[in-house]
């Protein structure tokens, strides 16, 4: 008697423990579909209140709201998102006990057989069967169940805000590059022998040293942000009218950076309709060339919809002395000699993802190295300067991203590192073979590396801050309390790394062991990347305020430049001068001797 009694109290015992844990798994998976339901009828990163302001703002307050909603929309887009994987994972473990709880009483419920009064009956595992092959099914239709919610989970964006794109393949590698203005043959056709182009003279491209003495890609000639000169006196005001030699305004709008070579000023530009690539001189602002971004096989007949703080122009331009080399939101990417004629162009495939396209090309061994992730499918390619062929293309396990290539030298050689969730991993240049990946990021990846004295830096929101050895990978240190960046760029040296966040706080930590050092605020955030040009790192804020200070472990601060617009792009500094873009203009900073 007393052993079925506390069989019973067992039963009973595990009965309630199974009600409690299905409620708790009903709430749950009613949380998560809620949440998930709600981001695909009213998604945070398609408000209406947004595209109401995209669609009637004109001025800068109502530009300066846009941003502002934007920021919010991608917080609570991520958060959201954050949330419903959290769920998916209590889901799990509340199956689980479910489950055990399920098992536990039905063994428990059945009373020891008595084989003296019973001498017919089956043994009494026979009677059990028919229960536990209930619960298994159960259990099996539950795991289903939180397989697809873990699905919703992470789902990263819901098809009602923007829609679902058919990706067109890479260009084989043996087919010829498009070239303007050569009308490419429909797909599978052969071209007649007299049309097949000739592959163009290619001369040698300029040496380090020249190319260090002009400004050729995104954060410069390696991505690290030095700019190998110094300008430690110069300074501006626009309403004092001090240290502007030129402003003219750029004809379409863009969040490129600009490049420049040899008295050349290059940027780009878009809309919906037209992509274009613009030449200014750099000694007047006189615009010399426009290129459009047009007659390309694979280009989309409608431009993918794109969010405002991103728009058709975000990537940054790159040259190598000879070429220039543009990519849009289109996935149109165009390689123009320095006149502004075509020298060939294709179309990567549309990507897919929740604001557009915004990675820059870098240039390195005469290959142009292209960043290509989005939320189908991450890509890291290389396209000959030259000719326009696909080198190489790895395909890569990793979720959209916006950031670029760094070229990272690693013991007498040069690897390209790349950000992305979830991995940073270290590239060789001449085969795209991985030399090492690390798991260490999450969320949206904006930020591109930073690195100096042997280390990695990979900051970004949602994820650990983390150093990595450059040669192999291994991460050295971690921390989770300085304030991460959005989208700018970290700045590192061999003793310093230096953070700027969105929320317009500054940080600098001992890049050896990881410790903040000191912490400085501003009134408004950071997009832009910094830059280190002589003794001081400089960045510009939203409010087109540009901060100077030193490298160092305690805060020293020169005074700040301004100008009266919007700024989310890197200045260009050139022969003692400075090229910034702001959000409508194209300034050149300067002494009036120059």
């Amino acid at each position: 008697m007393k052993n079925a009694e506390e069989r019973r109290l067992s039963a009973a015992v595990a009965r309630n423990v199974a009600f409690v844990a299905a409620v708790f798994c009903l709430v749950v998976s009613l949380l998560i579909i809620t949440s998930y339901l709600r981001s695909r009828s009213a998604p945070p990163l398609d408000t209406p209140a947004l595209q109401k302001l995209i669609e009637e703002g004109k001025g800068q307050d109502l530009k300066d709201e846009i941003r502002d909603l934007d920021l919010l929309a991608r917080q609570a887009f991520f958060a959201g998102q954050q949330f419903r994987k959290t769920g998916t994972v209590l889901l799990l473990l509340g199956i689980v006990v479910l489950l055990a709880a399920l098992r536990a009483a039905v063994t428990h419920s059945k009373a020891t057989p008595d084989p003296l009064s019973l001498p017919e009956r089956e043994p009494a595992g026979t009677a059990l069967k028919g229960s536990r092959w209930a619960v298994g099914v159960l259990g099996g239709l539950l795991v289903l169940t939180a397989a697809g919610l873990l699905f919703v989970a992470t789902d990263p964006l819901a098809p009602s805000s923007q829609g679902e794109r058919t990706v067109p393949p890479p260009p084989p590698a043996a087919e010829p590059p498009v070239s303007a203005p050569a009308v490419s043959p429909p797909a599978g056709a052969e071209p007649a022998a007299e049309e097949i182009p000739q592959e163009p003279a290619y001369g040698p491209a300029p040496g380090r040293e020249e190319l260090l003495q002009n400004w050729t890609a995104f954060r410069g000639l390696d991505g690290d942000g030095n700019a190998h000169r110094d300008m430690t006196a110069l300074r501006w005001n626009e309403e004092e009218g001090t240290g502007i030699l030129w402003k003219v305004k750029v004809p379409r709008q863009g969040y490129s950076s600009p490049i420049v070579w040899e008295g050349k000023i290059l940027l780009t530009g878009g809309d919906e309709k037209v992509r274009e690539i613009f030449c200014y001189e750099a000694a007047s602002g006189k615009l010399l060339w426009r290129h459009e971004a047009s007659g390309i096989a694979g280009s989309p007949e409608k431009a993918p919809k794109v969010t405002a703080d991103t728009g058709y122009a975000a990537p940054t331009m790159a040259t190598d002395g000879l070429s220039a080399v543009a990519l849009f939101a289109t996935g149109d990417l165009v390689c123009v000699d320095l006149e502004g004629k075509r020298r060939w162009a294709m179309n990567l495939g549309v990507p897919t993802n929740p604001y557009g396209h915004a990675s820059s090309p870098m240039i390195r061994e005469g290959l142009v190295l292209l960043q290509y992730d989005d939320k189908k499918k991450g890509r890291f390619l290389a396209v000959n300067v030259a000719t326009g062929r696909i080198q190489w293309d790895v395909r890569r396990d990793v979720a959209a991203s916006w950031a670029t290539p760094a070229l990272v030298p690693v013991g007498g050689e040069t690897l390209a590192v790349l950000n992305a969730a979830k991995k940073v991993i270290a590239y060789e240049i001449a085969t795209g073979k991985e030399r090492w990946g690390t798991a260490c990021l999450k969320g949206e990846v904006g930020p591109s590396p930073a690195f100096a004295g042997g280390r990695v830096f990979a900051a970004q929101e949602w994820a650990p801050l983390t150093a990595l050895d450059a040669a192999t990978g291994r991460i050295l240190w971690q921390d989770e309390d300085a304030e991460l960046p959005d989208a700018s760029s970290p700045y590192a040296t061999e003793d310093y790394l230096f953070l700027s966040s969105a929320g317009g706080l500054i940080t600098c930590l001992d890049a050896k062991s990881g410790e903040i050092l000191w912490e400085e605020e501003f009134d408004d955030g950071f997009y832009a990347s910094s830059l280190r040009v002589g003794e001081h790192i400089w960045i510009s804020d939203f409010s087109g305020t540009t901060h100077f200070f030193k490298p160092a472990g305690t805060y020293e601060a020169a005074a700040p430049s301004r100008v009266n617009e919007k700024v989310v792009t890197i200045p260009a500094p050139v022969g003692g001068r400075i090229y910034l873009r702001g959000i409508e203009h194209l300034y050149c900073m300067g002494s009036t001797g120059d």
